[in-house]
């Protein structure tokens, strides 16, 4: 199976600290490659999680989290990169509002970032 993986625009995957979500995301990556599935994983260009990537991601910039923008110039490269997936699982926040554009109802899991110290 094609699967396609998306992390948010903010940490690379794998998290070189704190980061849960690109954590479960490597993981993720990791375990269907070796189960033998096809993954592409569109995460930021700093990312070093050893499957294929996307291409023209850009690198991670945790001061940006909360930028609209940002996570939407992240998902337009992602979605442009998964068109011949047959799963995409998406672990962004807008991911599931833009993916419509594409046909593709993705696999959506968002994990809220903590807020406290």
């Amino acid at each position: 199976m094609r699967i396609g993986l998306i992390s948010g625009p903010g940490f690379p995957v794998p998290p070189p600290a704190y980061g849960g979500t690109e954590r479960v995301v490597d993981t993720l990556a990791r375990g269907l490659t070796d189960a033998g599935h096809e993954v592409l994983l569109a995460a930021p260009s700093d990312s070093s999680c050893p499957v294929p990537r996307a291409p023209a991601m850009h690198p991670s910039d945790p001061t940006q989290l909360d930028s609209i923008p940002r996570e939407l110039r992240h998902l337009v490269q992602a979605y442009k990169a998964m068109s011949g997936m047959d799963i995409i699982h998406d672990h962004t926040l807008l991911g599931p509002l833009y993916s419509h554009r594409h046909g593709k109802i993705p696999a959506s899991h968002h994990h809220p970032r903590r807020t406290d110290p």
